[in-house]
């Protein structure tokens, strides 16, 4: 059973989850602006929110990690956000953004060998119906795994470990402060910044354009992050795993709502899949527990034939 803090320290999860929802519908607002002088306004803005809220603390627990913590902290960042904003360059975007959102796979499988984790098929039986669910909101999505976008696949695949193994790492270190992530922020700041003046000719935000991103900064990034953190270090990895799978489902949602695409019925499936996933584990795992440990095992490998 999960104890009633773990529950508590999950939920804290559930508002990044929820704002990073918005992500697809501030995205396209954004699609005049090259990625990485957005990335360098958002980073910076997250670093600026940090900052902010240590000179009003004053709190000695804000610098509580070591220099390595915030180097490979930074160093998962960096590498999610270049491997997935390269990635739109040589692949559909959708297709993109499928491979992506394997890592709410990875983290609940790859977690299940951290210390005090036990493997329970049952969640892989959740992710499964996830992945279906997210399946179904891809137009064609068998057809457009072709051999020459290969690499944009592989950076997208790239964007997805990154992101797994920095949630991976936070929970293994749990004792660093969740201030981490932000002051991360703004070494990935100075990055952005240096492939932007390399790679990319700038472009002069809108008033409104700007207003996006100071929010994308302060909420998608400065307060989200630190949330995750929290959630990740105390809070149960399988159900957040589970949690972030209505990330694109919410996405479209949103885009559907505010006129920016269309109403199919695969999303009505897509919704039913992913929503009942959650509850999957709650029946399944009762029923495995009965199970031989011969039959267990035949189990799991028949999970993974499929």
């Amino acid at each position: 059973m999960i104890s009633t803090l773990r529950i508590k320290n999950t939920v804290f999860g559930f508002l990044p989850i929820l704002i990073w929802s918005f992500g697809a519908l501030l995205a396209v607002e954004l699609t005049s602006i090259p990625p990485f002088q957005i990335l360098f306004f958002e980073f910076s803005i997250a670093f600026a929110v940090v900052v902010f809220r240590y000179l009003i603390s004053k709190e000695s627990t804000f610098f509580n990690f070591k220099k390595r913590d915030l180097l490979v902290v930074s160093l998962f960042l960096i590498s999610n956000q270049v491997c997935y904003y390269s990635a739109f360059r040589y692949s559909p975007s959708a297709q993109v953004d499928l491979i992506n959102y394997l890592w709410p796979t990875f983290l609940i499988l790859f977690s299940s060998f951290l210390p005090n984790e036990k493997f329970c098929p049952s969640y892989l039986i959740a992710c499964l119906f996830c992945l279906m669910g997210l399946y179904l909101l891809i137009p064609n999505a068998a057809d457009a795994f072709s051999a020459e976008h290969r690499f944009g696949y592989f950076l997208a695949f790239g964007s997805a470990m990154s992101w797994t193994l920095y949630c991976l790492y936070s929970r293994y270190n749990a004792n660093y402060s969740a201030n981490c992530i932000s002051w991360a922020c703004g070494i990935a700041a100075l990055f952005s910044l240096g492939v932007h003046l390399r790679y990319e000719t700038y472009v002069t935000p809108s008033l409104f354009e700007m207003l996006l991103i100071t929010l994308v900064g302060v909420f998608q990034i400065g307060l989200a992050y630190y949330f995750w953190e929290i959630a990740l270090k105390k809070g149960s990895v399988k159900i957040l795993g589970l949690a972030a799978y209505t990330i694109p489902l919410f996405s479209v949602m949103i885009l559907v709502l505010f006129g920016e695409a269309e109403f199919e019925y695969e999303m009505a499936i897509a919704t039913i899949l992913i929503t009942c996933a959650p509850i999957v584990p709650g029946v399944i795992a009762p029923w495995f527990k009965q199970l031989s440990k011969s039959r267990k095992m035949a189990f799991v490998r028949s999970l993974f034939l499929l």
